[in-house]
């Protein structure tokens, strides 16, 4: 899971994005109930609108490695 938080006055949209294989992405709150997905942008970075002042949450369900 990773948590971000905002102190900017207006939403904030970033772009998430790990060296790792991301299968799936999941918007949801900081302890990690309702997960709803989210479409991974082209080169597998997750968008990620944060609210003014606000946080938000994100899941990333990674591929498995080859081998395992």
């Amino acid at each position: 899971m990773i948590r971000l938080q905002s102190l900017a006055d207006a939403p904030v949209t970033c772009g998430v994005g790990t060296p790792l294989a991301v299968g799936q992405a999941f918007r949801t709150n900081y302890l990690g109930l309702a997960p709803r997905a989210i479409d991974m942008e082209p080169g597998g970075t997750v968008p990620v609108t944060v609210p003014a002042l606000g946080t938000a949450a994100v899941v990333l369900h990674l591929h498995p490695s080859p081998g395992e």
